[in-house]
């Protein structure tokens, strides 16, 4: 069956350029959450425009602000202006978005629907998954930051990406399983040993571009391209 793993990056930095071109080198896509006020000239308006031709670009707020401590209408003008900002840029309505600082609260997530976002990445760890009871409240298998090295993120991504599982995106998941509803998710511990998930699966993986940028993993894929399944 089939595993959709969706690797996620936050943070407008140069290194997301060396990111997308392993990525595309291995067949595989990604989710960039940008915080649009970093976007202070042509040259980052650049960066974003050429993640969006083979990647999906997200909305990581305006200011980066922890959405917790601001008022309703404050969260919507972050949402919306961002959204705004990178739908002009990229020339279509973005429509995902990752939380800053993983900060939410039931407001924060209505709030975010009312600025119509279909799908939000938290991040809250969660491994065994069985099913997503909200799309803007979804969790991650695991993010960099927590306790990993570079040495474990590494052989994470070899194993996921030399399994023949698909590389994917949430808005493509989110087709595949919202319009589709009685399609379960379980994401278990079956992600990271040999067995094989019984059901379709969803793994989010939340990487930030800095961590990533020598990793050796993904671009020793990139001579077996074939054995990588993406979804367009």
């Amino acid at each position: 069956m089939a595993l959709y793993i969706v690797l996620t990056f936050d943070d407008l930095t140069q290194d997301m350029v060396t990111v997308s071109d392993i990525l595309k080198s291995v067949g595989a896509r990604g989710v960039f959450f940008i915080n649009t006020a970093a976007i202070v000239s042509e040259v980052e308006e650049g960066v974003v425009r050429e993640l969006a031709k083979g990647h999906e670009v997200g909305s990581h707020s305006h200011t980066h602000p922890d959405l917790a401590k601001l008022s309703v209408e404050e969260v919507f003008r972050e949402l919306e202006l961002s959204k705004q900002i990178l739908s002009r840029i990229i020339g279509r309505e973005v429509k995902s978005f990752a939380y800053p600082y993983g900060a939410y609260n039931n407001a924060i997530v209505e709030t975010v629907r009312r600025s119509r976002y279909i799908a939000a990445r938290t991040t809250d760890v969660e491994p065994p998954i069985t099913r997503v009871e909200d799309f803007l409240k979804l969790p991650v298998l695991f993010h960099d930051f927590l306790h990993l090295s570079k040495e474990a993120v590494e052989n994470m991504l070899r194993k996921l990406l030399g399994e023949r599982y698909t590389p994917s995106t949430l808005e493509y998941v989110w087709r595949q399983i919202v319009e589709n509803p009685v399609k379960a998710l379980n994401t278990t511990l079956k992600l990271i040993t040999d067995q094989k998930p019984d059901k379709e699966a969803l793994a989010i993986i939340l990487l930030h571009p800095w961590k990533v940028r020598e990793l050796k993993a993904l671009s020793s894929r990139s001579r077996s391209v074939s054995a990588v399944n993406t979804c367009e």
